[in-house]
């Protein structure tokens, strides 16, 4: 006789997102809960799992603090893929290597690496709570990111996203005119800061969230871009600015036999 059985739910697992401060903002607490998702979702993507094999709950909030408990569950394409326990243990070593200035030589990827330094970019320092254990987000935690975040190796190149996060202030060693901005790639979904020569900036602001190519020095850290110093830039048209396939018949005639495109 066969029967059918259910495979049993992957168990479902806790993590505290704390900031330890008697005055926080709902922005600061927010980004930090923000922060905590996206990196359990790159985690998932890193392991080979799709990004909603998991989702990240909000299960209890605890008046008069900034201390909220979040719960992992497998998602609806959670099945046979990895299970929120091991995603989030990932996510808790990935941090802890940081914390203690490993995450180069254990290869921390570029991405949770950028998430941990944003997470501890903040003026008030968050704890991370795990069951075994927690990780404080605080400058120390900050400089090991930075640190780990370091290039290898600078090169002339190109790279290919789309364009955000303009700025005056701050970035990857900007040049005279104060212009950054960040690159979000297509690969790996990096962001990579710009820094901006005087004679394009101009050019990259009215690029703002359109796909482009840079061109400059690029900073690499491995296999990922780290940062560009930018020189030139093309613009690619927006998909509807193209033609359509329609206006592409009487083009595509004139390259050899007629093509139908034309519904069967």
């Amino acid at each position: 006789m066969v029967t059918n059985k259910r495979r049993p739910k992957p168990t479902a697992v806790e993590v505290d997102v704390t900031i330890p401060d008697k005055v926080v903002t709902p922005t600061e607490f927010a980004a930090h809960l923000a922060i905590m998702e996206e990196m359990l979702h790159d985690v998932a993507r890193s392991l080979n799992a799709e990004a909603d094999s998991i989702r990240v709950q909000i299960r209890d909030l605890w008046p008069g603090s900034a201390h909220a408990r979040l719960r992992v569950v497998a998602g609806p394409r959670g099945e046979g893929q990895a299970a929120p326990k091991t995603i989030v243990q990932a996510a808790k070593r990935h941090l802890r290597d940081i914390g203690q200035g490993k995450a180069r030589e254990l290869h921390v990827s570029t991405r949770i690496l950028q998430l941990a330094k944003r997470a501890a970019s903040s003026a008030k320092p968050a704890v991370y709570g795990f069951s075994d254990g927690s990780v404080r987000l605080d400058k120390e935690f900050r400089h090991e990111a930075v640190r780990a975040l370091s290039p290898t190796e600078h090169r002339h190149g190109s790279l290919e996203g789309r364009l955000r996060d303009l700025s005056a202030q701050g970035g990857y060693r900007p040049l005279r005119s104060g212009l950054r901005a960040g690159l979000v790639t297509r690969h790996r979904e990096i962001t990579v800061p710009c820094s901006v020569a005087r004679e394009v900036a101009a050019r990259v602001r009215n690029a703002f969230d359109r796909r482009v190519r840079l061109y400059g020095v690029v900073a690499w850290r491995g296999e990922d871009p780290v940062g560009i110093k930018v020189d030139d830039l093309k613009v690619f048209e927006p998909n509807a600015s193209l033609p359509n396939w329609r206006d592409l018949i009487g083009i595509a005639k004139e390259w050899g036999p007629p093509l139908n495109f034309e519904d069967e």
